[in-house]
């Protein structure tokens, strides 16, 4: 592994450091997870500095360290082929770019689930409820006290107080889904992952805790496979940006076609 290169090692001391000012002002109205993380542009919270500021925002310790564990691995070899301008701007252009890919994809999603709330509103009854509440936001049926209103409507679904605070639930769940916010690194991760999988294909990584080497090439396919079907076919619960991921690998290739063309690509031999 090569040593920590300029941009790299100011990379990850600019998520560190954004990390700790996360647990200093959160909770607080200077809280700057709310103000740095992407949201929708519906949302409450919603500035268009989000694109650049919500990849160096992590909602926990893990989120940033695994993270920043390839941009330190496999960033210096990006950053020795590309000059540390070049490779700021790749490592920015991708992640903003996978911020507004995401975004949009984000944006459609909400269009859909605003457009059933308003069916399930029109043609209310207890199934169609707790389906659309499950389906859009599964943790908020969880909640004790939605819970208990939930089967006090589907107990007496006449009854209009009942019936009130169901529909208090239900734009709750939308309101939810609307106001969550999109953070970390993981699009330009993604794009470092790829881009280094482009230049150095038969590099040896190793991952632990298996012992056995594999080549980069053959890593960057298995995780743009693993990330598409877990996109496609979501795990109940799951919150990862499976597309913000895969938005970062295509934007990588893009810049790399681009350069490619242009004849920007540094003439060495690679892996």
């Amino acid at each position: 592994m090569l040593g920590r290169t300029p941009v790299v090692k100011n990379i990850i001391t600019l998520n560190i450091g954004v990390f700790i000012l996360q647990y200093l002002t959160n909770g607080t109205d200077f809280d700057i997870t709310r103000w740095l993380s992407l949201y929708d542009y519906r949302a409450d919270y919603f500035f268009p500095w989000q694109y650049l500021t919500h990849m160096f925002v992590h909602s926990g310790f893990s989120h940033l360290f695994f993270n920043m564990i390839p941009v330190l691995v496999l960033g210096p070899y990006l950053e020795k082929l590309f000059g540390q301008r070049k490779f700021l701007l790749f490592y920015l252009g991708v992640g903003i770019g996978a911020g507004v890919a995401t975004n949009a994809l984000h944006a459609y999603e909400i269009n859909q689930i605003l457009n059933t709330a308003g069916i399930v509103r029109d043609n209310l009854n207890a199934e169609n409820l707790v389906k659309f509440i499950e389906t859009v936001n599964p943790w908020y049926v969880q909640n004790e006290g939605v819970y208990e209103q939930l089967m006090s409507y589907i107990n007496h679904p006449d009854n209009v107080e009942y019936l009130a605070s169901v529909l208090n639930i239900l734009e709750g769940a939308v309101h939810a889904i609307v106001n969550m916010p999109m953070m970390g690194a993981s699009g330009a991760v993604f794009g470092v992952l790829m881009a280094a999988g482009l230049y150095f294909p038969n590099m040896p990584l190793i991952l632990f805790p298996i012992p056995i080497p594999i080549k980069l090439k053959w890593l960057v396919i298995l995780y743009a496979f693993t990330e598409f079907y877990a996109g496609v076919k979501p795990i109940p619960g799951d919150n990862v940006a499976h597309f913000a991921h895969l938005s970062g690998m295509l934007f990588a290739l893009v810049f790399y076609l681009i350069w490619k063309r242009k004849g920007l690509n540094n003439d060495q031999t690679y892996y």
